[in-house]
């Protein structure tokens, strides 16, 4: 199975075109015209980046409570996490057991 890049949306997977890469240019000259423009370039690619890593969050989220997968994920974890607690506790007596045969 292939992983394409892509976002939820209403419910379904909308998979992303990739944009073609931009060919490198010349660094503007500070206190320039252009060097304002890649600054509020920068800026909104930057701002563009945040939402959309909330947006991703947010979905991840709701993917994670609401749906039976997500259910099992957690699950899955809480599992994992009694039995690791489970054995450290067992571990901790068994040491505490040996301790005390010692004195």
């Amino acid at each position: 199975m292939t992983e394409e890049k892509g976002h939820y949306e209403k419910g379904r997977w909308v998979v992303e075109t990739e944009k073609p890469a931009q060919q490198p240019g010349p660094e503007p000259q500070a206190g320039s015209a252009s060097a304002a423009t890649t600054i509020d370039e920068l800026a909104g690619e930057a701002s563009r980046s945040v939402q959309k890593a909330v947006d991703d969050v947010v979905r991840f989220g709701h993917h994670l409570f609401m749906t039976p997968e997500g259910h099992e994920r957690i699950e899955r974890a809480v599992d994992k996490t009694a039995k690791e607690l489970k054995q450290a506790i067992q571990d901790a007596a068994e040491a505490a057991r040996r301790t005390m045969q010692q004195k």
